[in-house]
């Protein structure tokens, strides 16, 4: 059994197309891992969810090589569709391309988390690996289906199409579970962990799949009929795909517990982002004192934590502030000190917000006023730069409105004045 695998892929790497294939796969996953300067290091569901956005290319690539392989390396040897499925032409060139891509990608995947060293551990964080390879299986078994009816060029051009819309249709995050939604994440997912749910039925469709697309190939005529395993592999995901309602990532319970403390204030980050610490410490201690030798130092939170998608922070009276990373941060492009202090004023725990009708004009006037005047008392000269005619809010004022938002007794929250 063992040559029966390793022959198949031996030849087809040698005389298929795969051996131009793999070059453009292992320059798309590395060009991949460079962009946007590593910001998903530390963050392993970032880590796991980013390279697969080469999957939009490289996947038509996938379909197209294989059809063009199986209609090249197939013609003339039909006769050993009646042979065992593992001497077959169409499982040849199918498990070539599972292993020689699938392996390539999982090579690259090591290499990223290796470069992430991500501080947490999600055991289903496996299984989406696993999802992974079965999408580049999937669209290997679907340039094999293509390859067997149609000429080399046509063939992998039409499969590299019809892969092209597959991704298109089934990838992009939905209510409902979409076969080939990989996450292909750009922001931070801290406070997320992979949802069992979503991921085990998400094998199995692509499993069903890639089998159906793969068994008319391999298997002679009568043994299985063919139109019935085609309409299995159509109508089954597509079912199932519009009948399971889940999220790929749910709420994990953590919580920010890598702390330390700015100018006497306790401010604490999760230990994903602990690399980035330092430059918004810096930023946290020129506002904070700041603000308190200006006069305005009931802006100064008594704690400050990092926000994440599963809790806001802050609550009622807490005196709480929420402090969101930056992705200009974690790619190490420095931090803006406006963003910093948007972050500690705007009530994002605030149930008025939380509901589905838009915040006033008039809120968002004075959330910005509040933000720019803590911004000018910390940076001189930034008030007129952010377009301000008149003068900064008094000391008064400014505190007064930063009580409200924190106790959510702001009053215009949804009207205007």
């Amino acid at each position: 059994m063992k040559g029966a695998i390793l022959t198949p892929i031996a030849y087809v790497s040698r005389w298929g197309a795969l051996r131009v294939l793999l070059p453009i796969v292992i320059v798309f996953e590395a060009t991949g891992l460079l962009q946007r300067d590593q910001a998903w290091r530390g963050d392993l569901v970032w880590t796991l969810d980013w390279p697969p956005v080469t999957f939009v290319a490289l996947g038509p690539l996938v379909a197209g090589c294989a059809a063009v392989d199986a209609a090249r390396l197939g013609r003339g040897v039909e006769h050993f569709a009646t042979r065992p499925i593992s001497r077959s032409p169409g499982f040849a060139v199918w498990i070539a391309y599972v292993v020689g891509v699938g392996a390539t990608h999982l090579i690259f995947m090591v290499v990223a988390l290796g470069i992430s060293l991500p501080k947490g551990f999600d055991f289903w964080a496996p299984l989406a690996l696993v999802n992974q390879v079965l999408v580049l299986a999937l669209f290997a078994s679907l340039g094999v289906a293509i390859g067997k009816v149609a000429p080399p060029v046509l063939g992998g051009l039409v499969a590299a199409m019809i892969s092209f819309i597959a991704v298109y249709l089934w990838s992009y995050p939905s209510q409902h579970l979409m076969p080939l939604n990989l996450g292909v994440r750009t922001t931070p997912a801290i406070g997320r962990e992979y949802n069992p749910a979503y991921l085990l039925p998400q094998a199995l469709i692509l499993l069903t799949l890639s089998l159906g697309f793969l068994l008319p190939q391999v298997v002679a005529k009568g043994i299985i009929h063919r139109r019935v395993v085609a309409s299995g592999a159509i109508v089954l995901p597509l079912v199932l795909s519009f009948t399971i309602v889940a999220p790929r990532l749910k709420d994990a319970m953590e919580v920010p517990d890598h702390c330390g403390s700015v100018s006497g204030v306790p401010v604490c980050y999760y230990a994903e982002h602990a690399r980035v610490e330092h430059v918004y410490n810096d930023a946290l201690f020129v506002l904070f004192e700041q603000a308190r030798n200006a006069g305005y130092g009931e802006l100064v939170p008594a704690r400050v934590e990092e926000m994440s998608f599963n809790r806001a922070g802050s609550s009622m009276d807490s005196r709480i502030g929420n402090l969101q990373i930056g992705i200009e941060a974690l790619e190490e492009h420095g931090v803006d000190l406006r963003h910093v202090a948007l972050s500690l004023t705007e009530p994002v725990h605030c149930a008025q917000l939380k509901g589905d009708v838009p915040p006033s004009m008039t809120y968002a006037t004075d959330l910005g006023e509040l933000v720019d005047t803590w911004t000018e008392v910390a940076l001189p000269g930034s008030w007129e730069a952010n377009g301000h005619s008149d003068a900064p809010l008094s000391a008064t004022v400014a505190q007064q409105r930063m009580k409200e938002f924190r106790t959510c007794t702001y009053a215009h929250f949804l009207s205007d004045r």
